[in-house]
């Protein structure tokens, strides 16, 4: 859903800047952070007779810091971000900002594995607590601070959601050439037997129709199509609103949300035979 100003009641505009520099400053402490426990060690777990896998697990989990590591890469991913936001504010470009848009998107996965990752340690440290009461009080304290990396790391998430929503506004005020009208789709939602080329590259190749649809919208082919294998309905999302805005087509941002993540793939093909009724297809 798209919104008219920033929640401190500032300009879209002033507010992309205050979320650029917020990413900076805190990208840089959270990979120093994230850096610093990066060697860190957690207590080595015992065997138990009745579950011989459990150790090797939490070994595994203890011992090579998967977590850290996402944070790192998230960091990384948060810092460039920010950079090439705070450029294209400061530009007033739009192509900077759908960047950040696309590499925040891939950010905010991280922070979504590292949740995981934190719930699923919590869940084996509390659990083998359980199978024997006389280990030492430390794995408790390692489940406690798993719980409340989760925690931590689920705020940074909706956070993260609404700042990419905050430019995701800004970027469609950018947007030279949007116009609004009352058109249709050429080709309905589950009509995509009406293009067969479109319809086999969709169910074949998700991937290849988003960067052929990328490229026909004069966007990075490669860089959309990086993104949909790690969450195609951002990528599929992105260019449904790209197309419907370019050729004045009826609908809703709510509405292109709901249909990208329900049926992306049908999404896409829609998208797809739309450029080449448009004639934009290269």
């Amino acid at each position: 859903m798209s919104v008219s100003s920033c929640c401190c009641g500032c300009s879209l505009e002033k507010g992309c800047k205050i979320i650029a520099i917020l990413g900076l400053v805190f990208g840089t402490i959270g990979l120093n952070a994230a850096v610093i426990n990066w060697n860190r060690e957690f207590p080595e777990f015992p065997s138990y007779p009745q579950f011989p896998e459990l150790p090797t697990v939490l070994y595994s989990l203890g011992q090579i810091p998967i977590i850290y590591l996402l944070s790192i890469v998230g960091n990384i991913l948060g810092i460039i971000a920010a950079g090439v936001l705070l450029w294209g504010t400061l530009k007033k470009k739009d192509a900077p900002v759908l960047a950040y848009l696309i590499i925040q998107a891939l950010s905010m996965i991280t922070i979504v594995l590292v949740i995981g990752l934190a719930v699923l340690t919590s869940f084996l440290y509390n659990g083998s607590t359980a199978f024997d009461s006389s280990i030492s009080p430390h794995y408790k304290l390692v489940c406690i601070i798993a719980i409340v990396i989760a925690v931590t790391f689920a705020i940074a998430l909706g956070i993260n959601v609404y700042f990419w929503n905050v430019v995701y506004s800004f970027y469609r005020q950018l947007k030279p050439g949007t116009n609004k009208g009352s058109q249709e789709w050429k080709q309905g939602i589950c009509g995509c037997c009406g293009d067969g080329e479109t319809c086999l590259c969709g169910a074949c190749g998700a991937g290849c129709l988003i960067r052929r649809n990328a490229d026909d919208l004069g966007k990075s082919g490669w860089l959309f199509c990086l993104l949909s294998c790690f969450c195609p309905c951002a990528a599929i999302f992105i260019l449904r609103q790209e197309a419907r805005e370019r050729y004045g087509i009826e609908g809703s941002t709510a509405g292109d949300a709901m249909c990208s993540l329900c049926c992306y793939n049908l999404v896409a093909c829609q998208t797809g035979a739309e450029i080449k009724e448009r004639g934009d297809h290269c």
